[in-house]
């Protein structure tokens, strides 16, 4: 079940992933001919990929908060799971994460978003703080970064004093074999993604207001 978000007049906004879903995904539609041709029921497949990156976040979360997971699945799933966040916590060694805060909702007049990921880490030898997200994906994906540039935005409005402390933003694309991190400076995501994502979210609602009016519209009959 999506989280819902409302503003400080107590009126529902979207989520920032809900504003996204207008963005048009490269290699989306070769990759829904390539599960139609092997036979697969797509919408299936996606359901059952959700439901993994739901289980990941989950043991992630738990093992950064040092608190036992909520685990309701099929053991193959909690088996394909469980090696996704062993990788994850053999790279939260290494990276020395610590001050976490994790699965922080937060909304705005306009949107809401709840993020994954705001803690310490070391980088290059030296400490710094981060925005993250999490990602079970192969790769790391340049689009991902508006959800970030959005969520920075939520934090700078609601959460000054963490906003002041972040220098990065990061993704982290965790898979059974991997974890890789893509980043950018906190100024750049502000600079680029924040910003774009306010343009979609202009799109979004000006859409939303447009969909109102469909009943409006009358049919014309061509003879």
């Amino acid at each position: 079940m999506h989280a819902k978000y409302y503003n400080e007049k107590g009126n529902p906004v979207p989520s920032v992933t809900t504003v996204l879903k207008i963005l048009y995904k490269d290699g989306l539609l070769e990759w829904a001919n390539f599960i139609g041709r092997r036979g697969i029921d797509y919408k299936r497949f996606l359901e059952e990929k959700a439901n993994l990156g739901s289980l990941v976040h989950e043991m992630i979360e738990s093992d950064l908060l040092q608190r036992d997971p909520i685990i309701l699945t099929t053991p193959a799933m909690l088996k394909e799971a469980s090696a996704v966040a062993q990788k994850f916590k053999v790279a939260k060694e290494a990276l020395k994460i610590s001050n976490v805060i994790t699965e922080l909702s937060l909304s705005s007049e306009r949107f809401g978003g709840t993020l994954d990921l705001i803690a310490d880490i070391d980088m290059n030898g030296e400490p710094v703080t981060i925005l993250g997200d999490f990602k079970t994906s192969k790769k790391p994906y340049l689009t991902q970064f508006i959800q970030l540039g959005a969520y920075l935005d939520l934090v700078k409005k609601n959460r000054p004093e963490i906003y002041e402390k972040i220098q990065f933003c990061i993704i982290f694309s965790i898979t059974s074999q991997k974890v890789t991190m893509q980043y950018v400076t906190k100024e750049n995501c502000e600079k680029y993604f924040t910003r774009l994502f306010y343009s979609l979210l202009d799109t979004y609602t000006y859409w939303e207001e447009i969909k109102r009016l469909e009943p409006t519209i009358s049919n014309l009959k061509i003879y």
